[in-house]
């Protein structure tokens, strides 16, 4: 993986005060498809503490 990159990317859903973010590096590129290892997680505010801390510091 010595050529492959690791850039995040952010997106955030909102209803009302809830949030939920599903952030890593996830993309529908042919790298990320086919060449780099890719992470997302879903962090939403409702879950628990942990969560709720992610999904508003991303906010």
């Amino acid at each position: 993986m010595a050529d492959a990159l690791f850039h995040p990317k952010v997106r955030l859903f909102r209803s009302n005060d809830d949030v939920l973010a599903a952030h890593g590096s996830s993309n529908v590129t042919f790298a990320g498809i086919h060449k780099n290892i890719e992470q997302v997680l879903i962090s939403s505010c409702w879950q628990d503490p942990n969560q709720a801390y992610v999904a508003t510091k991303l906010s």
